[in-house]
């Protein structure tokens, strides 16, 4: 996968740089922890859902994010909609796993039926 890189240059000439791939699964790699501004307009990543929010809770100093200011409350919102997806994945990831199990029964019933009415 290509790596993407963005970089910021602070006041007093200290470098941040943010490395990312931008095909999933995608990750992200922060070089320098004082990164406060990025863009990532036009990319691929922003097009993830949550991508924002996710950011702000793993840039903690993020000030503006693709030109838009970031606020106290835009973080606590951020966090929220993180909790909530995570709720809901590990929901449908139960849903899915039960999903399987009845599967895997029906196809052993299907089995044991197709088995017993050769024997009749």
């Amino acid at each position: 996968r290509p790596l993407q890189v963005a970089s910021y240059e602070e006041p007093g000439g200290v470098c941040s740089l943010l490395v990312y791939t931008a095909s999933p699964p995608c990750s992200v790699v922060v070089f320098g922890h004082l990164l406060q501004v990025a863009s990532f307009e036009r990319n691929p990543l922003a097009c993830l859902p949550n991508y924002r929010n996710k950011l702000m809770q793993l840039l903690p100093r993020l000030q503006m994010l693709d030109g838009q200011g970031i606020s106290g409350q835009d973080r606590q919102r951020a966090g929220s909609a993180l909790k909530q997806e995570a709720a809901c994945m590990a929901v449908m990831l139960s849903n899915a796993c039960m999903v399987h199990k009845l599967v895997s029964e029906l196809l052993s019933c299907k089995q044991a039926h197709t088995h017993w009415q050769r024997l009749l």
